[in-house]
């Protein structure tokens, strides 16, 4: 299907790092809503009693803590590096294109 090529592409060719990021945010943020939906953030308390459930204000404090952050600190920074480093020479595929070998080329059409 069209979105397992664009799947395969983005595998071979990732995109651009300011992309990357969006993808990390959202997927940190889809684990958090996750993890609170199915009761597996709790206090420390709750977490050594091993109960099934988490019913205490503390839980729900740090439950409600979790959904207002955003990626750590040191991944973003790591983010940003990239981001300044990549300037403005954003990765996409025509840029990968013009750096392969003269001898992929003629691998890829049997020239």
């Amino acid at each position: 299907s069209w979105n397992n090529s664009i799947r395969m592409g983005n595998a071979v060719v990732p995109p651009p790092t300011k992309t990357m990021l969006k993808i990390c945010t959202q997927g940190y943020e889809d684990a958090i809503k996750y993890l609170c939906r199915n009761d597996l953030i709790r206090c420390a308390e709750c977490i050594d009693t091993s109960s099934s459930k988490s019913t205490c204000s503390l839980c729900e404090k740090v439950k409600t803590e979790s959904l207002r952050k955003t990626l750590p600190d040191e991944i973003l920074k790591v983010f940003e590096e990239a981001i300044e480093k990549e300037g403005t020479n954003p990765r996409d595929l025509s840029s990968y294109i013009f750096k392969l070998p003269v001898s992929m080329w003629q691998a890829a059409f049997r020239l």
